[in-house]
């Protein structure tokens, strides 16, 4: 993947006709030295109307998909006059009072009989399915198709939203903000597999200084994430994998639970009735050290001296060390609640315990003297003692304590579940990507072979590093933050439901040096 690639004819080709796409859509125009973005933009909707003006195999688009692209160019990019300088695509469909969709664009996909339809409902969405169904080269491969063009429509998701005004006391304002879509997607099956790939993105905002749209900028993002969660993504989870369901928290939230239940818990009476109890295990603890390190041949002269208990209990160090341990418990209960058992609870907060002693209590015991010597937790006798005190102190205040921890949680869990469902599912740009390539709209594939790639928008739309050629060197920035993402935590949890295989997904990320955002593994 790190190859380089230029854009000749022999290495890319997409669309046909009057609508073919070349390097000239990724080179700027220059005017004094400066990019002339009215022009770029003109550019590009003077694209959209050579596609409009013959819609079908002569422009690349298959007889299969002319109707729905050209309802989805009627809905989304108005047409052209012959004297206008630009005009400004839509960004999602009209919003109700209460966030609902009010209109539909319905899109025949897949190789299906008769045809399954996308539901779709914003215009970066109805961009990138255009893409998706125009005819492609034959064997596509990720360098020679998938990846120019999702460099592409990366530079079109940009032209087409970066006029932020469509009229007032300031239109044809350019910005680049926050309202451009934040994302792009490309999902496909692995190149020694049938021809199968769809291009998907984060949805464009309300222009934020269009007071007309005021309250519908407010109500959209969250509209949308539940459209696109209750009205795509969960239909086909249901349809490819009858029972299971999208989850109702996200991975995201799930350090703040932690957060709330340990607070709930240190305000509990029987939380507080614990501590004296606690100071006598570390002293216990700290006693059984000592006494051992004083029978070992190797012990150097003088006196061990513990840890304050204050500090011990107090330490930021070991409250983080529980929470870490509480999140991993919290993220059991609200992310997979089917298979949640209270009974193996046990173990994990056992474990928490005896961590904190082995990590923070136990090394913490010093020599009063100036030789160095410190507890060393890997030598048996250290060992021994972290033992005594799991099996004789920490197990009897875990049983003392489990009442209440149990019902705390359960209450956590409760009052979360009576919540409003706002999670994020639903937002990504691997959102119709992950709909789209399943077996209902292509009868007898499977997920498990399916790759991706995200890629910021922003960084792609506005680079200066594409009119030559393409591939890691060149899309990446090693000044700047690279385009290239790895699946978010949210994405992480959602697309294995769908039976997708993370370690192939990511196959061609992991082989980007550069690639941006935490390793899924």
């Amino acid at each position: 993947m790190a190859a380089t690639q230029d854009w000749s004819p022999a290495n890319f080709h997409a669309f046909a006709g009057a609508a073919q796409l070349d390097a000239t859509y990724m080179a700027k125009t220059m005017t004094g030295g400066h990019e002339d973005l009215a022009a770029d933009v003109l550019k590009f909707y003077r694209w959209i109307e050579h596609l409009r003006g013959n819609v079908g195999p002569t422009n690349g688009i298959p007889n299969d998909y002319v109707t729905s692209v050209q309802d989805l160019l009627t809905a989304f990019f108005p047409q052209m006059q012959p004297n206008d300088e630009w005009m400004p695509a839509a960004r999602v469909r009209s919003v109700g009072d209460q966030g609902i969709v009010e209109v539909v664009t319905l899109a025949d996909f897949g190789t299906a009989t008769p045809k399954e339809r996308l539901q779709i409902v914003d215009g970066a969405t109805a961009l990138g399915y255009i893409f998706s169904v125009a005819t492609p080269p034959a064997n596509p491969t990720w360098l020679s198709y998938y990846l120019p063009l999702a460099a592409l429509y990366c530079r079109f998701l940009y032209l087409a939203y970066v006029l932020d005004r469509t009229g007032g006391a300031n239109p044809g304002v350019f910005d680049a903000s926050a309202d451009l879509p934040q994302m792009s997607c490309v999902m496909y099956a692995g190149e020694t597999h049938t021809v199968r790939y769809i291009y998907g993105a984060t949805a464009a905002k309300i222009p934020g200084d269009d007071p007309d749209r005021a309250a519908e900028r407010i109500n959209a993002p969250v509209m949308l994430d539940r459209y696109r969660r209750e009205q795509v993504l969960a239909p086909a989870l249901n349809r490819e994998v009858p029972g299971v369901q999208i989850p109702r928290y996200s991975p995201r939230r799930i350090a703040d639970l932690a957060t709330r239940l340990w607070t709930r818990l240190a305000v509990t009476a029987e939380f507080n009735s614990l501590v004296d109890p606690l100071r006598t295990m570390a002293t216990n603890l700290q006693t059984s050290i000592i006494n051992i390190y004083e029978l070992l041949p190797t012990y150097p002269p003088g006196t061990l001296q513990a840890l304050p208990l204050a500090r011990v209990f107090g330490h930021a160090v070991w409250k983080q060390a529980l929470l870490t341990d509480l999140k991993i418990i919290v993220r059991d209960r609200f992310l997979h609640p089917a298979a949640y058992d209270e009974n193996n609870l046990n173990a994990p907060v056992v474990a928490a315990w005896e961590n904190a002693i082995k990590n923070y209590i136990a090394p913490h015991i010093y020599l009063k003297t100036d030789t160095a010597f410190a507890v060393n937790i890997a030598d048996p006798a250290s060992q021994t003692a972290v033992d005594i005190a799991v099996n004789q102190i920490i197990n009897p205040l875990w049983a003392q304590f489990r009442a209440t921890f149990l019902q705390q949680l359960e209450d956590l869990f409760q009052e979360q579940m009576n919540r409003p469902d706002h999670t994020p599912f639903g937002r990504c740009a691997e959102t119709y990507c992950v709909a789209g390539m399943l077996s209902h709209y292509f009868p007898h594939e499977t997920m498990d072979h399916v790759r991706g790639i995200s890629l910021g928008v922003p960084a792609v739309g506005s680079s200066d590093k594409f009119s030559a050629h393409f591939g890691t060197p060149q899309l990446g920035d090693a000044a700047a933050k690279s385009p290239y993402r790895l699946p978010c935590i949210n994405c992480q949890q959602l697309l294995p439901l769908y039976n997708i295989d993370m370690a192939n997904y990511n196959i061609d990320i992991w082989a980007t040096p550069d690639r941006n955002g935490k390793d899924p593994y």
